[in-house]
């Protein structure tokens, strides 16, 4: 569900999570209306709110009026999580597993945050790069030490145990490892060392893990021995499989395979029982094809080759294949093929990709931002402010609100959608029932809407 952000690669990088839910739209009452209009002096002015708890994870939202420029954004489902280019981090939303981090117990968790509030436990640990699952987050810092947060019922924290956590604390299953990327998907973890080592965490079942295995979990993050020899240097965890790419840019899948996600043939090549890879295997591009980055959605993938091309594997429901095919719920690809006959993209390189369970942005090399998939909730961003469109898009387009924005990172949830621009400005549309856009210089949006249908401006310099 997400790839490694770092702020010291060129801050294009593709996010996303997955979900089982759908939020629907919130009547506009009058009720509803005087309330927010009442609380327009407590607008907030585009500050984070919230104090942390007794522990210091959290903290104050930027009310001192210090700026900072926003480096890298992630979404889960009904969260978001920040990087700053100074290396702190800022959450908002959901935090009923402690998926943000922000305190609480299991009998008492910390209410959801509506507004990006900075984590105090890491200020002076410079941090590089974030990473959101389905409900838990790995956060990686310089000097290659992992934090991790949130549920974590099949040790996908890699902590040793399956109690869910909810404040950031160190993985102690890599400490002496120099880790340069992370990756968090559903119910499982992914992480690379300097040597390019590749370590696993979490759900076994349908080879997620791949190691060797469909049934328990990993509590603790386990070396991939069957990739010794090969240099990792990319990454992504989807919902039920993962994807791992080398220096000389083979990719290798496993996971489940029933409906071709991985790459490998699909059910047609796994006639086991549970249809799946319980080990990393190669997986077949074109001769001469070197791929540069990877990104796990729900049940399809997208792989970024060095020249800019994209290519697709899985299910194509919904639209977000983004050919303009719609034979959506029909039918599935097995093996990775290249995006081909977009108008919209003709002559563009695809720098970064963030696929989600029914939506995807695509980045490129201008850019700019192109989405396709399913729109409800607003997670597509092409409505208006208060309405969302309805029904799929089949073929990426692009998102003109965007258009002058020069974007320069994408990120996905279930159902909503981040983006930052050149002047550091977080733009968000989707679903927003548990705070996960942030729009705290908006009561009016947070308290009568539990969804927008349109990006709109959220956070500038926090």
């Amino acid at each position: 569900m997400l790839e490694c952000l770092t702020k010291h690669l060129t801050h294009r990088s593709g996010v996303s999570g997955a979900s089982s839910y759908e939020a629907a739209k919130v009547g506009v009452s009058a009720s509803k209306i005087a309330l927010a209009l009442a609380s327009a002096l407590f607008l907030l002015s585009g500050c984070g709110g919230g104090g942390g708890g007794s522990d210091g994870s959290g903290g104050s939202g930027g009310a001192s009026g210090k700026s900072y420029n926003v480096a890298a954004v992630s979404a889960g489902e009904g969260f978001s999580l920040a990087l700053a280019s100074d290396g702190t981090v800022w959450v908002t939303g959901k935090n009923d597993v402690g998926q943000i981090g922000f305190g609480g117990t299991a009998a008492d968790p910390t209410n959801d945050l509506k507004a990006f509030t900075k984590l105090q436990f890491f200020d002076n640990k410079d941090i590089v790069a974030i990473a959101a699952g389905r409900h838990h987050s790995l956060v990686l810092s310089s000097d290659g030490r992992v934090y991790a947060s949130g549920e974590n019922g099949n040790g996908q924290l890699g902590l040793g145990n399956t109690a869910d956590a909810y404040t950031f604390t160190e993985v102690s299953s890599l400490a002496g490892k120099k880790i340069v990327a992370v990756s968090a998907g559903q119910a499982h973890s992914l992480a690379i060392d300097s040597d390019g080592a590749l370590y696993v965490a979490g759900d076994n079942s349908y080879g997620r893990t791949g190691l060797l295995t469909t049934s328990g979990n990993a509590q603790a993050f386990t070396k991939i021995s069957t990739l010794d020899g090969k240099k990792i240097v990319a990454i992504s965890a989807g919902q039920a499989h993962s994807l791992a790419v080398d220096n000389n840019g083979k990719v290798y899948g496993t996971g489940h395979e029933i409906d071709g996600r991985v790459g490998l043939g699909g059910p047609t090549r796994y006639i086991n029982s549970c249809q799946c890879a319980t080990t990393f295997t190669e997986v077949e591009f074109p001769e001469g094809v070197k791929i540069a980055k990877v990104a796990g959605g729900y049940d399809y993938s997208y792989a970024i080759a060095d020249n800019g091309d994209l290519y697709i594997t899985g299910d194509r429901s919904d639209g977000v294949f983004g050919d303009g095919n719609t034979l959506t719920g029909i039918g599935f690809v097995s093996r990775f093929t290249k995006l081909e006959g977009v108008v919209a993209l003709a002559g563009k390189k695809i720098v970064a990709a963030a696929p989600s369970e029914k939506h995807a942005l695509i980045l490129t090399d201008d850019d700019k931002v192109y989405v396709t998939g399913d729109r409800g909730n607003g997670r597509t961003g092409e409505g208006t402010l208060l309405n969302s469109l309805v029904g799929q898009l089949y073929t990426f387009t692009e998102l003109t609100y965007l258009t002058d924005k020069n974007v320069t990172a994408i990120a996905t949830g279930h159902a909503h959608s981040l983006v930052i621009s050149d002047e550091n400005v977080i733009h968000a549309t989707g679903e927003n029932e548990n705070g996960q856009l942030g729009f705290a210089n908006n009561i009016i949006l947070n308290l009568v809407y539990s969804y927008i249908g349109a990006f709109r401006e959220v956070v500038k310099l926090f």
